[in-house]
């Protein structure tokens, strides 16, 4: 089928590498009395050529648009003479009217409204974490498992969705030119998480601590009994900023803010329509106050830790 005048899609016809990890750890274990047992880990993973989600529409402007101006970006989004009128007919196309915006003749392959391929797999990742875990089994009426781990992963692509890892950034490139601008904390990096689940047998009972020589009566009201649970608390995921009046850049993904402070949450009554006390922290960047001003991408991170929410 020929795709001429529409989105083309195709597999990348020369990749033939294959994504890996490559993981390490080093650790030491102690039995302590009471019959606890306590294990220290540092554990490390590395990913190498991940697939970069997000980054498979290969149609984009070669060159990048930083450093033109606002009046320049509206140049190139100008309509001019369609050279393609009469060759693609087909009046569905948006290549088919008398005139395209010129960033369209721009283009590696101008005659498709847009080429898609296999996520190229060009990403990669950093994982380090500290995994402490005491584990007690069950005596003198005690069992329980503590388990603390301390981490951070870093990547350049990874997805909101807890059922997705390496297939779909939820967000677009900034500059599809430049993919290292979107290295930065995992969208599930989570620095740390404490966790204790236990069971405790009640001292109360005949042969017990406590009323050991109890009537059958009062035992079988108020002893064997044994109590149980679990505690998890954990931090939250980075947040991700943008900008929704940012600078229309043709082929770019969404623009996002400088970032020149420390942002903080609001805590008081007022919180959902005014989230941060400090919102000056993001100011736009320079291209947004002028037209005149050369178009500067946001220099904020795509996630940050200084604030992080539960999902």
């Amino acid at each position: 089928m020929n795709d001429v005048g529409y989105g083309a899609v195709g597999p990348l016809r020369n990749e033939k590498t294959t994504p890996y990890e490559q993981p390490w750890t080093v650790g030491i274990e102690r039995q302590l009395p009471s019959r606890i047992l306590l294990d220290v880990e540092y554990l490390g993973n590395r990913g190498v050529i991940l697939y970069f989600g997000g980054d498979n529409q290969i149609d984009i402007l070669p060159i990048s648009v930083e450093g033109y101006s606002l009046n320049q970006i509206a140049a190139i989004q100008s309509c001019v003479n369609n050279p393609f009128q009469g060759y693609i007919t087909d009046p569905n196309s948006s290549l088919s009217s008398p005139q395209v915006p010129q960033c369209q003749l721009d283009l590696p392959y101008p005659q498709f409204t847009s080429v898609t391929t296999d996520v190229p797999p060009v990403a990669s990742s950093i994982y380090h974490s500290l995994q402490i875990t005491s584990q007690k089994d069950f005596s003198n009426g005690l069992q329980f498992l503590i388990t603390y781990v301390w981490s951070r992963s870093i990547d350049d692509s990874s997805a909101q969705d807890d059922n997705t890892t390496w297939l779909g950034s939820f967000t677009s490139l900034q500059d599809p030119n430049r993919r290292y601008l979107e290295r930065s904390l995992s969208t599930f990096d989570v620095p740390q998480t404490f966790q204790a689940s236990y069971v405790f047998a009640l001292p109360f009972g005949r042969g017990r601590q406590f009323m050991g020589s109890s009537s059958r009566l009062v035992d079988g009201i108020l002893g064997g009994w044994i109590t149980n649970g679990v505690w998890r608390l954990r931090g939250g995921r980075p947040l991700a900023f943008t900008m929704a009046d940012g600078s229309s850049l043709p082929t770019y993904g969404t623009q996002r803010p400088n970032l020149v402070g420390t942002p903080h949450r609001n805590h008081g009554n007022n919180w959902i329509n005014n989230f941060f006390t400090n919102p000056q922290v993001f100011q736009l960047p320079p291209s947004m106050r002028s037209a005149m001003l050369p178009v500067a991408l946001g220099a904020s991170a795509p996630r940050t830790s200084s604030l992080r929410i539960f999902r």
